[in-house]
């Protein structure tokens, strides 16, 4: 219940300022004069245009649809020991 409330509060208050008459006047100088962030123009530009889709290529490199069940499955437990070793590398 707290959560929601904040979340409600927090909508409010971002509601209340970007409404402002006077804060987006202020929005639209900074942007004109190249003052805003940017990670501010960035989501601008997706919001006037949509943001790109992004595309991820998985490239495993071997012809998965030849091997064995049994090849698979020991590619399989390579990939998870080898991102259990990656995961553990991050944590320290």
């Amino acid at each position: 219940m707290a959560k929601a409330r904040s979340n409600s509060a927090a909508k409010s208050i971002a509601a209340e300022i970007i409404d402002d008459p006077e804060y987006r006047r202020m929005l639209k100088l900074r942007a004109n004069a190249g003052d805003l962030p940017p990670a501010v123009e960035t989501m601008l530009w997706h919001f006037r245009f949509g943001k790109p889709t992004e595309h991820v290529i998985l490239d495993h490199g071997d012809d998965l649809s030849e091997m064995t069940d049994q090849e698979l499955a020991e590619e399989i437990s390579a990939l998870q020991r080898e991102l259990a070793a990656s995961a553990e590398g991050k944590t320290h």
